[in-house]
């Protein structure tokens, strides 16, 4: 951009109006980025920290199941002996 455009005061205005314009829009973004990503972390954390846990919990009954599995064909379990479900386990099935 030539120099001697801003011996014109027109020319000059607008180039500060649009500094002026630029710097409110970054000013305005930089408030509302961190709000908006704490409320977008706000949201995973709220469905997808259970989501883990219960896959935490099922991995935990899998490797029960496939203890028992193991035991029983190596004769270990008798008849007499369950598997229970954890007390924490949300829709298992409960003698």
């Amino acid at each position: 951009m030539p120099i001697h455009w801003f011996s014109d005061g027109s020319v000059r205005a607008e180039v500060h109006i649009a500094v002026v314009v630029v710097a409110v829009v970054v000013g305005i973004q930089s408030l509302l980025l961190p709000r908006d990503a704490d409320r977008r972390m706000a949201t995973v954390t709220r469905t997808i920290v259970p989501r883990l846990e219960a896959t935490g919990d099922l991995r935990g009954a899998q490797a029960k199941l496939n203890d028992a599995a193991a035991r029983q064909i190596a004769g270990q379990l008798t008849e007499d002996a369950t598997i229970s479900a954890p007390a924490n386990c949300v829709g298992c099935h409960r003698e």
